[in-house]
């Protein structure tokens, strides 16, 4: 029988597929009531078969899922209190602790003991393990040793494992069992232009501007923007700061978003997040929406819903398909071996 799963905030499913490709399906999904994530779960909804209760804590079914004994727990709270997008002099210093997301994450973390599940795997950025290592996850730990669980921190890089760009995540996993887990096989990932050139051509594929004021700028002249150059970098080339002017708003009149830029056909495209612009290496237009989903290492047959801004959104904060792959084919050989968890901790690092 197929290991059975239960997702926490798993959103729109990229980690849901992934692990589904690697022989593990998921049976209920738990979910906050935000209306930031209603796209999200029209997503999974259209993907999935399994039912998803968004009402939070209060309304899962705690009861049923853990009689159901699940083998895997998997959760991906939001990772923005620990995110650095956000961060300035005298913002955003303390949003790990007053983000009111964090509540998110510690509800995930309590599944551990309320379904008792084989395996518990949460996933978050690289910063989370850095900031609450020490107050909160060795603390975890260290509960999770003391009950027989052996526990693995893990630093990878999803490019590693498939994922068509660069993209760090930290990976804490919690086992009854000893998971032998193998490094990652050190193949280059693909470039830019090579996993463009892999999709085919579409006749209804239009290129889609997320953010107008990058259309405004660079619709006419995208040529001035150099191969891995930011949209930012060459409108500041092209115009000095004595030509700036103020929109009204305290910013800068027609400057684009930091986020957006032109991939480089030679190099893996770095990490993207949000509904940003991205430009094709070669030719003089942004991606379209197949091409963005192919870099961000989504098959074609993944249904994403709602509007372009929304998918590129739904792709940012996601365990992608193949990471989740990677992390899933991992567990399903600890669950197999079956090998006693030893209560130790690992640090693993495959960036």
């Amino acid at each position: 029988m197929k290991p059975i799963a239960v997702g926490c905030c798993a959103f729109a499913g990229g980690f849901t597929w992934g692990l589904r490709e690697a022989g593990i399906e998921t049976i209920a999904q738990l979910e906050f009531p935000d209306n930031g994530v209603k796209p999200h779960l029209k997503t999974a909804r259209a993907n999935f078969d399994h039912p998803i209760y968004s009402r939070g804590p209060q309304f899962w079914p705690i009861e049923e899922l853990a009689f159901m004994e699940p083998d895997i727990v998997y959760a991906q709270p939001p990772c923005a209190p620990w995110s650095p997008a956000g961060y300035g002099p005298t913002r955003g210093t303390n949003k790990h602790d007053s983000d009111p997301r964090v509540a998110w994450t510690k509800a995930a973390f309590t599944l551990i003991e309320k379904l008792d599940p084989k395996i518990f795997v949460y996933e978050s950025v690289q910063p989370t393990f850095k900031k609450t290592r020490e107050s909160f996850l060795d603390p975890v730990a260290l509960d999770c040793n003391l009950n027989g669980m052996s526990c693995y921190h893990i630093l990878l890089n999803g490019a590693f494992v498939g994922v068509p760009h660069n993209r760090k995540r930290y990976f804490f996993v919690a086992s009854k069992f000893e998971i032998p887990w193998i490094a990652p096989a050190a193949i280059a990932p693909p470039t830019a232009l090579e996993t463009l050139e892999s999709v085919p051509f579409d006749i209804s594929d239009v290129p889609h501007w997320p953010r107008p004021i990058d259309q405004r700028t660079w619709e006419h002249d995208i040529s001035f923007v150099n191969p891995g150059e930011t949209l930012l970098s060459a409108w500041k080339r092209l115009n000095p700061p004595e030509t700036w002017t103020d929109n009204g708003r305290g910013q800068v009149s027609g400057r684009p978003a930091f986020g957006s830029y032109r991939l480089h056909p030679d190099k893996s495209p770095r990490t993207f997040f949000g509904s940003y612009t991205i430009l094709h290496p070669t030719k003089e237009r942004p991606l379209t929406f197949r091409e963005m989903k192919a870099i961000a290492g989504y098959p074609p047959e993944f249904v994403m819903t709602g509007s372009y801004n929304s998918g590129m959104v739904q792709m940012g904060q996601a365990v992608l398909p193949p990471v989740g792959k990677w992390i899933g084919g991992q567990m399903m050989r600890g669950l197999i071996q079956r090998e006693q968890a030893l209560g130790n901790t690992t640090v693993l690092h495959y960036q």
